[in-house]
């Protein structure tokens, strides 16, 4: 009897552990935006009902799309937006930059004044490039996403007579 205890105690302590390293993924809740895979490809849209067996995404505002477990490879839920003004300022910093002094450079080959007019474009073009490359990062987001947990125990009642009960688990490592 000891050791049957001892392999309860053990197989309780894992579950939990398992339980406290899931609670930080975010739960599929209807509603949220989401990024389903299945092998190469992903279906995005919002979920509208999730359980152990199936899903049903949103897509567009007329079309929704099926999906079966044994056919997902994994599950991701938008944690928000973000911008791409950094990166934008960033790449057009660097191309203002080189062009603006390339074309100064080309222009001015051969005169005395070259090397001062190209130690003004350089700035020029970085400040330049920059406030562009800004601009048009601003317009364009990407989402963030967090790997999802599909819900680690599910209840049904089933069979001809509604009197067989079904429980389903799912752990993720």
């Amino acid at each position: 009897m000891s050791r049957f205890m001892s392999m309860l105690v053990c197989l309780l302590m894992a579950l939990s552990a398992v339980a406290g390293a899931q609670q930080y993924s975010p739960r599929l809740d209807p509603g949220q935006w989401v990024r389903i895979h299945q092998g190469k490809h992903a279906v995005i849209g919002t979920l509208l009902f999730v359980d152990s067996a199936v899903m049903w995404v949103q897509t567009t505002q007329t079309d929704t799309a099926f999906l079966r477990r044994a056919d997902i490879t994994g599950v991701d839920v938008s944690t928000g937006r973000k911008s791409k003004t950094l990166s934008g300022a960033l790449i057009g910093a660097g191309v203002g930059a080189v062009g603006l002094g390339l074309a100064a450079y080309l222009s001015g080959a051969g005169g005395d004044g070259s090397v001062a007019v190209i130690a003004m474009a350089i700035p020029t073009g970085f400040v330049l490039g920059a406030g562009i490359g800004a601009a048009i990062g601003s317009g364009s987001h990407t989402y963030r996403w967090e790997p999802a947990v599909w819900p680690t125990l599910t209840f049904r009642r089933g069979g001809p007579d509604g009197g067989s009960v079904a429980l389903g688990g799912h752990l993720r490592f």
